[in-house]
């Protein structure tokens, strides 16, 4: 004979309670009441000796272990970003210790920038992220930005610079004389002869914009279109122009 789980609950609860077990069919909120009881003294009288119940056991403290990078796996989400991130190498990030905490705060690519210091300084720099990446086992990604060549005008008589006005003309030659607010030197043969009537010349990182209005063999006559002040050795920007010269100096 098959008993139903709840009627069998209920047999064996009265058997622990040392009653005879006849026609039992007590109401359900009463089953099931005596089924909790049944399983709490069941469990308190079969439990291991030395074991407490969950509420009353006292968790060890957990261990707080510190994490480095040097902990942490070769292949690591740490090290699985999207997005890289790029620092830029100068004086006050020129030590190794320096490169180290910059690698460590996130640093994937590092940028020498090779206009500025001597190549024994590149090549001191170049040495100490190659070790730092040697220690941590991580690749580390080495950005050259080279010079290349430097078109700047002459210099001015005025240390100070010209200011010059909307829509005057302004000469750009090769004579070697000081410039003033209506000439100055251009020591680039090339770019003279790159350029055509109507040509755009950008002058100090566009501060200055010229437009070509007339050309010769050894000048340029411009349209000051945006106005501004122009200064000693500032650079000249020919993005109409295809110049015929190497993006590669000597230097680099």
């Amino acid at each position: 004979m098959k008993i139903s789980p709840v009627y069998a609950n209920a047999a064996l609860l009265s058997i622990f309670r040392g009653n005879t077990v006849t026609s039992f069919a007590p109401p359900a909120l009463e089953i099931r009441s005596a089924q909790r009881n049944l399983q709490t003294r069941l469990f308190s009288t079969t439990a291991e000796p030395g074991i407490t119940s969950s509420s009353s056991r006292v968790q060890p403290p957990q261990q707080q272990q510190e994490t480095t990078v040097a902990a942490i796996p070769k292949v690591s989400q740490r090290w699985r970003k999207s997005t890289k991130q790029l620092a830029t190498l100068g004086p006050a990030s020129s030590t190794k210790e320096m490169i180290e905490t910059l690698f460590l705060a996130g640093a994937d690519i590092f940028r020498l920038n090779f206009s500025h210091g001597s190549q024994e300084q590149k090549k001191e720099l170049l040495m100490h992220i190659r070790e730092v990446e040697e220690k941590y086992s991580h690749p580390i990604a080495i950005l050259g930005d080279l010079q290349g060549p430097k078109l700047r005008v002459g210099e001015f008589s005025n240390p100070n610079g010209e200011i010059l006005e909307k829509d005057q003309t302004f000469r750009l030659d090769l004579d070697e004389a000081q410039g003033d607010n209506t000439r100055v030197m251009l020591p680039h043969p090339e770019i003279i002869a790159a350029s055509e009537v109507g040509h755009v010349l950008l002058v100090d990182d566009g501060k200055v914009k010229l437009t070509v209005i007339d050309k010769g063999e050894k000048h340029l006559d411009c349209r000051v279109d945006v106005p501004g002040k122009i200064s000693n050795r500032k650079g000249v920007n020919t993005p109409d122009s295809v110049l015929d010269i190497s993006p590669l100096t000597p230097k680099d």
